[in-house]
């Protein structure tokens, strides 16, 4: 067994469960827009909440939030108590899983424990929300929560004597640095290696592997945790919702458009009949699964997170949808290549470190931004060309 399986078993009960369908009847129904007297408040409502793609928090934290989204929709309302009871009953199904892969270590390292949170750096919703009934029992969680803590990942992360210097850190040294590497992984483009990643790998030719790498490798299984957290949240989600989970095979397949490995990444890029948009969802993000022979010598079977999707709306050729996916092993994390090789690397005892020595470990300083074509996919992972995206946020002048 692994931690995907189980993840996929928890799936299964939850979509037996009755109170399950509640919750996605619900979800449905808000994704429908009204015509007529009756205003599109509840549509207007849910295309707020799934914006970012983070599941059950987005409704949450939009309607502990409604009167910020007042001058924008005017007409848009808040949930009803036993509405908002249902959200807070799926947004708890997942959080107890997240709080149970990392409870072994959230009094030791409360910072680092914050770090994998998939949600860490969102703003703060009501904790009664996490104290919700949850759709799953105490047992029905225990085969996964032991598999993750089992992965080998895992286990190299916190047999490591350098994640008891890192959670010493001051708190806004430690989030600075994570979330610059985060930044610079999430934008650059799957088919480019970011130079973080590229500094790691040139660190490991020196001998002995410097303290600065041995640092920059801790970080990096730090993200690739959340990484794995943030994709079980997903598959979670989307079985609360009753949803399926998204087959690629060869009845569906038009062409491979692309399949590479790089230090970081597998992915695939290809097109597909249909339109594959998901109503609870943004589509990109969520999980799914290829499963088809594109050549004679080459089967796959491989579960990937959808990095960008373009619906292409043609009469004359019917609709079509491209897609780019990264794929995901047995932890579902995203960036197994590069993990399995720090799980691999012999790293040297540091006995002490300083702020400075973090920073100079992952070169924020000096980090570049990839350089993306205005014709590119945006690398947020919104679907769109990045000169209809990002970067046409960034040619008014208003630049992160």
């Amino acid at each position: 067994m692994s931690f995907r399986t189980e993840i996929f078993n928890l799936c299964k009960i939850i979509q037996q469960n009755p109170e399950s369908k509640q919750i996605s009847n619900f979800i449905k129904s808000l994704s429908i827009t009204v015509v007529g007297n009756d205003s599109p408040s509840a549509n207007n409502f849910h295309q707020i909440a799934k914006h970012s793609h983070n599941q059950f928090y987005g409704y949450l934290y939009a309607n502990d939030n409604i009167k910020d989204y007042l001058d924008i929709f005017p007409d848009i309302r808040s949930l009803a108590t036993d509405e908002i009871q249902l959200i807070a009953i799926g947004h708890s199904t997942i959080v107890k899983l997240i709080h149970g892969c990392l409870n072994d270590i959230s009094s030791k390292y409360p910072k680092i424990c914050k770090a994998m949170n998939p949600y860490w750096n969102y703003k703060p919703i009501a904790q009664k929300y996490e104290k919700a009934n949850t759709i799953l029992n105490d047992d029905d969680y225990h085969k996964a929560i032991s598999e993750f803590k089992s992965s080998a990942l895992y286990q190299k992360l916190f047999t490591s004597t350098t994640i008891e210097l890192i959670e010493k850190l001051p708190d806004n040294d430690f989030y600075n640095i994570l979330g610059s590497i985060d930044k610079e992984i999430n934008t650059c483009p799957v088919s480019q290696i970011p130079k973080i990643i590229d500094d790691y790998y040139t660190g490991l030719h020196s001998n002995p592997i410097s303290p600065h790498i041995t640092i920059l490798a801790t970080i990096l299984m730090i993200t690739a945790i959340r990484k794995s957290l943030t994709s079980a949240c997903s598959l979670l989600f989307t079985a609360l919702v009753g949803n399926d989970l998204i087959v690629l095979n060869n009845d569906n397949i038009i062409s491979f458009d692309n399949i590479s490995k790089n230090l970081l990444y597998s992915h695939y890029s290809l097109t597909t009949t249909d339109i594959l948009l998901n109503p609870a969802t943004n589509t990109v993000g969520d999980i799914a699964l290829i499963d088809c022979t594109p050549s004679s010598n080459l089967h796959l079977h491989e579960f990937g997170i959808i990095y960008s999707h373009t619906a292409n709306f043609t009469r004359d050729m019917g609709d079509t949808s491209n897609l780019t996916l990264v794929a995901v092993d047995e932890l579902l994390n995203p960036i197994f290549t590069l993990t399995n090789n720090i799980i691999s690397q012999t790293f040297p005892d540091i006995k002490t470190t300083t702020p400075q020595q973090i920073h100079a470990s992952t070169n924020i300083a000096q980090t570049k931004k990839p350089k993306i074509s205005r014709n590119d996919m945006c690398p947020c992972g919104s679907g769109l060309k990045y000169k209809f995206c990002c970067g046409k946020t960034n040619n008014k002048g208003s630049q992160e």
